[in-house]
């Protein structure tokens, strides 16, 4: 190329040389990006909704799993003792901890027990029943404490029937509240001969002037039926008698056969004290008293009274002539059990129960 008297001719060497350069770090840069990128994108496709934290992770939850949480062990002689072995299993993803076996009474005794099990393991409770106590059917139970937060606790039961040479259904002589101190009523119990040999009774006595019992042999030597009847006047409150009946049975030769009534007094009032927390009320509280007639009397309360004027009762009515109601309102910052000594009285027009006093009480809760 001429420009006037100079001509310029264009540096190929170093176009060329500055060309190769490019394309050389290119080379080398590329494969460190598609590398790079490759990595990235598999990360993403490993976990490609979770945010990478540092929380740790949730923990497992044990789930306590009994197969036959019940144990029949059917008929036994009495005194036999029944030894049995409750299988266990924790089907969450913890260790299931078994903090607590507990019978419901003595006669039961828990042995020894698995304390920890994995999840998916298996384990045992070790449950004793002695039965020198008890006669015809029972029942028992067993409560289990572990740390399932969804089932903390387990009821396990143990039930069958303890053989005895004469079978009482029921065992017991028992009648449903009594209304008068008059009011004659009726239960009747089964006798029932398990032995080979013919069975004969006699001698049937009550300790109880409150009860009497008749014996009728609906099948000689096999089948009985006692029938037990109150006998007026009956006390108010509680009645307990034991009829006893002499059997030609060597293995059973005496029959020993509880006999409980109860009669309702004329006029109750419920509750007969007034619970409230101990200390000061946090806020205002209501509790009610119920006054109900037993027998015919048509009911009615008068002269409601209370030795404060910061609680405040108020009458509503009921079933007519049976139920009246008290509603009593304690304000905040009352406390029960203080030097006032707090009392509900009130009057009913029955001439046996003509009046009533309830006093307010305060207890400690846990």
């Amino acid at each position: 190329m001429t420009f006037g008297c100079f001509t310029k001719t264009t540096p190929v060497f170093s176009l060329n040389f500055n060309m190769r350069s490019i394309f050389t770090l290119l080379a080398r840069v590329i494969p460190l990006l598609v590398l790079t990128v490759t990595m990235a994108a598999a990360e993403l496709v490993a976990s490609p909704l979770t945010p990478k934290t540092n929380a740790p992770a949730a923990s497992g939850r044990p789930r306590i799993y009994f197969a036959q949480p019940v144990y029949e062990f059917g008929v036994v002689k009495p005194g036999q003792t029944i030894k049995h072995e409750f299988q266990l299993s924790n089907r969450g993803d913890a260790v299931l901890e078994i903090k607590e076996v507990r019978p419901s009474c003595g006669c039961t005794t828990a042995g020894n027990w698995t304390r920890t099990i994995p999840p998916n393991g298996s384990g045992a409770i070790a449950i004793q029943l002695d039965t020198g106590h008890f006669k015809g059917a029972i029942s028992k139970t067993v409560t289990v404490t572990s740390n399932d937060p969804t089932q903390p606790q387990t009821i396990l039961q143990l039930r069958g029937e303890i053989w005895t040479p004469i079978q009482m259904t029921p065992a017991f002589a028992t009648f449903p509240p009594l209304h008068a101190t008059s009011d004659v009523v009726h239960t009747k119990i089964k006798l029932v001969n398990q032995g080979e040999a013919p069975l004969e009774i006699t001698d049937v006595k009550s300790s109880s002037k409150s009860f009497k019992a008749e014996l009728n042999a609906t099948t000689p030597g096999k089948e009985f039926e006692l029938t037990v009847t109150t006998v007026p006047p009956l006390n108010n409150g509680s009645n307990h008698g034991m009829i006893t009946l002499k059997t030609s049975s060597s293995e059973m030769p005496l029959v020993m056969i509880n006999a409980f009534a109860t009669v309702l007094p004329a006029v109750q009032v419920v509750p007969d004290r007034v619970l409230l927390p101990a200390g000061k009320l946090a806020s205002d509280t209501q509790r009610f008293v119920t006054v109900t007639a037993n027998d015919s009397v048509d009911l009615a309360v008068s002269d409601v009274k209370l030795n404060s004027d910061e609680v405040r009762a108020s009458v509503e009515p009921g079933i007519s002539g049976k139920q009246i109601r008290i509603r009593l309102m304690i304000p905040k910052g009352f406390e029960a059990g203080t030097a006032t000594n707090l009392v509900l009285r009130l009057k009913t027009n029955h001439p046996q129960f003509a009046e009533f006093s309830i006093p307010f009480v305060g207890i400690r809760t846990r």
